[in-house]
């Protein structure tokens, strides 16, 4: 009965394709924002500085496994995850999911310390496949940013959601112990029902196809042509990915201690939601105005601009707080500049390059090639922040400060360079009729290639390479 349901529904989706996107949106942003409240709510559990293990707080602890667990775990996903067939993906979700709050948060009220580390590092392995799996149910889209700024929308606005909420269960709970349990129950089978829905979707349309590439499952090979291809420009952005990541996470775990130290008192939970929702807004502007840019290559350049201002903006929000204790000028500044950095990286940008070379494949490798050098990145700041640091919230707040002007200049050389680089190997109009070789199918002699053409196809390359020939470009067609 349900089967025949589940036919009637993906049935109708697929002759109602605004209903579909909005399903689509919808489903899978709410479903992958209620994961978070299976991670992130234990990390506002009171803890005092004398807790320790060792050299190093236990809420340091916490992070640094969940750390390791999600970066330890995006290795084995770059070459399992791209290969798995869309029909199979909501069954790995639910799979990851359960086993995420399993680890995580079932057992915590009756754990001892080191075990609740060991639980969070085991949670963080299947944890961090979730959002390249859920993305690739965008890609490919020529709605694909409209898609993707309502999950940052969620994104954003859940992550501080999810604290607020976890401060709410504090206040109303006796034994606080059972906080992060009763979170994740109230609302892990929401996000269940929000992926089940959407597998009945229906996947990119032959219009998406012709505009933004085939997406499918992307072999070893074909990866590794597509990262030697753009070595330069993926190097630059994985590197100031890995920073963004480190100073998101620093900032998420510890929030709480970080607003203490620049407000003077503890934070109500309404200073979450003011911290994250503006930025959330703001980007979801621009996701959604990015939706009207049809060129590929211009729409590469604008999401990397996009990082570069956000760069910027996180560099003169704290610079004013250093110079003028402006308190929420650095909470909010901090917030929108860091967002507006995250927000297209890496999956936004590298779709348009898949796009812009007209590459057939998925965005999943990269996604977590990018976030292994994230969560490397965050270790090695929560490392030096329980190695070097007293620990009290003062300490907290120095650190933060030092690591946002980093992230600031580290942002603008690297995201500059990658423009610059961009622009140089994807300047020539026809780049955009030059498919990156992938495959043994794709393997083909210049000769076969040109007899493939289409009388129509040979009439525009003809007349592009005349033009060429006047301005000196014509050895770009040495690439064709």
């Amino acid at each position: 009965m349900m089967e025949g349901i589940f036919s009637n529904v993906r049935a109708w989706l697929q002759n109602h394709p605004r209903t579909s996107t909005a399903s689509i949106a919808v489903t899978a942003s709410l479903g992958y924002m209620l994961t978070y409240f299976i991670r992130y709510p234990l990390f506002v559990l009171p803890a005092s500085p004398d807790d320790k293990i060792g050299e190093l707080q236990v809420k340091v602890w916490y992070s640094l496994a969940s750390n390791v667990g999600y970066g330890v775990s995006k290795l084995p996903a770059y070459f399992i995850v791209p290969t798995v067939k869309r029909n199979h993906r909501i069954r790995l979700l639910m799979v990851l999911c359960g086993l995420m709050m399993l680890f995580t948060v079932a057992f915590w009220k009756f754990l001892p310390v080191p075990a609740r580390i060991l639980g969070i590092f085991l949670g963080g392995l299947p944890g961090s496949w979730v959002y390249a799996i859920v993305f690739s149910f965008f890609e490919g889209r020529m709605s694909t940013e409209l898609l993707n700024a309502v999950l940052n929308l969620v994104i954003i606005c859940g992550g501080a959601l999810s604290r607020a909420v976890g401060e709410s269960y504090l206040r109303m709970l006796d034994d606080k112990d059972w906080m992060p349990l009763a979170v994740a129950a109230t609302l892990a089978p929401f996000s269940a029902a929000c992926f089940i829905f959407l597998g009945l979707t229906p996947g990119p349309s032959e219009q998406d196809t012709k505009n933004k590439a085939e997406r499918r499952v992307m072999h070893a090979r074909e990866r590794l042509l597509f990262l030697k291809k753009f070595a330069p420009g993926i190097v630059a952005i994985t590197l100031c990915y890995a920073c963004i990541i480190s100073f998101r996470s620093l900032r998420d775990y510890f929030a709480l201690e970080v607003y203490t130290s620049v407000l003077g008192v503890t934070p109500a939970p309404w200073v979450y939601i003011v911290a994250d929702w503006p930025a959330g807004v703001l980007t979801s502007m621009i996701m959604v105005a990015m939706t009207h840019v049809k060129d590929n290559r211009l729409g590469l350049l604008i999401l990397l601009g996009m990082c570069l201002s956000g760069a910027v903006i996180v560099g003169i929000s704290t610079t004013i707080y250093m110079l003028s204790g402006a308190q929420f000028v650095l909470i909010v500044g901090v917030g929108l500049g860091l967002y507006l950095m995250w927000a297209p990286l890496p999956a936004l940008v590298y779709d348009r390059l898949l796009a812009a070379s007209m590459t057939p494949g998925t965005v999943m490798g990269v996604i977590f090639m990018s976030d292994c050098a994230g969560y490397v990145g965050t270790t090695a700041l929560l490392l030096y922040k329980g190695l070097g640091s007293s620990g009290n919230d003062k300490d907290l707040e120095d650190i933060f400060i030092w690591a946002a002007l980093a992230l600031a200049v580290i942002g603008i050389c690297t995201i500059g360079i990658a423009c610059f680089y961009f622009v140089s190997v994807l300047h020539h109009k026809d780049s955009e009729h030059q498919p990156l070789l992938t495959g043994d199918k794709q393997n083909k002699s210049a000769a076969s290639r040109l007899l493939q053409l289409t009388p129509e196809d040979s009439k525009q390359y003809l007349f592009r390479f005349s033009s060429d020939i006047m301005d000196g470009s014509f050895l770009e067609y040495s690439r064709f």
